[in-house]
């Protein structure tokens, strides 16, 4: 049994919302449109692209999250100066944690237009 069958059967099993929605056939069309972006062809790095991003993705994701954990940290401090620093602390260097996210991504981006 393929994964796409068994998530299709729980789904359907368990009764989730969108079970009658669901089809793996969608998925595999998806990928297939994946596949036929402009240029993919003529970029020998577009693989090692794909999974760059993906990794900026996510820590770009993380690091909002830590802004808004930063941001619930601000809002139950009650005044308490170091709970206060906390929150700041957090928010500040999520900020910079999406700094050098964007950095790496526009580094990487370059080397690899670069070396194409």
């Amino acid at each position: 049994m393929n994964l796409g069958n068994f998530l299709s059967g729980l789904i359907k099993k368990t009764g989730v919302i969108f079970a009658d929605d669901f089809d793996i056939k969608k998925v595999d069309s998806l990928n297939n449109a994946l596949n036929n972006i402009p240029n993919r062809g003529n970029a020998d790095s577009y693989d090692v692209m794909v999974i760059f991003n993906w990794i900026y993705s996510m820590a770009a994701i993380v690091a909002v999250g830590y802004i808004v954990y930063g941001a619930i940290l601000f809002g139950i401090s009650e005044g308490d100066p170091s709970r206060v620093k906390k929150a700041k602390d957090a928010v500040t260097y999520a900020i910079i944690g999406l700094v050098i996210v964007g950095l790496a991504w526009a580094i990487t981006s370059f080397v690899t237009k670069s070396i194409s």
